[in-house]
């Protein structure tokens, strides 16, 4: 014992003052989880890299769904498109509205996502956590899940909307005001 404490004394006498009066007041300096090395880690990230890719195809899948519908709503507004067309407005102009409307369906999906996340992490968690372990992990996004939530559903409204909002500013203005203009006479 005796040796133990001159060998740390002679650790604390080449310290630096900071040093020294951080070991007096005996503080400790912590890093975020994220940082640090745990049993737990080690063993979930095969399995989250995995839960990870099957989210990624689901997201495709479901954004190639998205559009799907989008393309077939804008069949059927092509009457209203055609007549903005006619009128004077810009396919732009259109196409920016149609870009909006997409903005706001992915922007809504993000939301119940990262709800949806948030939730599902916290439950994964608590299956992992025993009575006898003190598992002090937050299941709480920070900026950086936030930021990447929403960069990717900014990203996805954009990418899956742009097309089908192209492709419905251009349609046959006189066939389809024609066959519009007969079912308003015969009507």
């Amino acid at each position: 014992g005796v040796r133990r404490r001159r060998g740390e004394g002679a650790r604390l006498a080449r310290a630096s003052a900071g040093d020294k009066e951080r070991f007096v007041k005996g503080t400790v300096a912590v890093q975020p989880a994220g940082f640090g090395k745990s049993s737990l880690r080690s063993q979930l990230t095969t399995p989250l890299w995995i839960l990870m890719a099957i989210v990624g195809m689901v997201l495709l899948i479901a954004c190639a769904n998205v559009a799907n519908l989008l393309f077939a709503r804008a069949t059927t507004r092509q009457r209203e498109i055609v007549v903005r067309l006619a009128l004077g407005a810009t396919r732009l102009r259109i196409v920016q509205q149609l870009l909006v409307e997409s903005l706001l369906l992915a922007l809504a999906g993000g939301a119940v996502g990262l709800m949806l996340a948030t939730w599902g992490s916290r439950l994964l968690l608590d299956f992992f956590r025993t009575p006898s372990s003190t598992l002090t992990v937050s299941a709480s996004p920070d900026l950086r899940i936030l930021g990447f939530t929403l960069a990717v559903t900014v990203a996805t409204g954009l990418l899956f909307g742009l097309v089908p909002a192209w492709r419905s500013t251009q349609p046959e203005l006189a066939p389809t005001l024609k066959s519009e203009a007969g079912s308003v006479v015969g009507g």
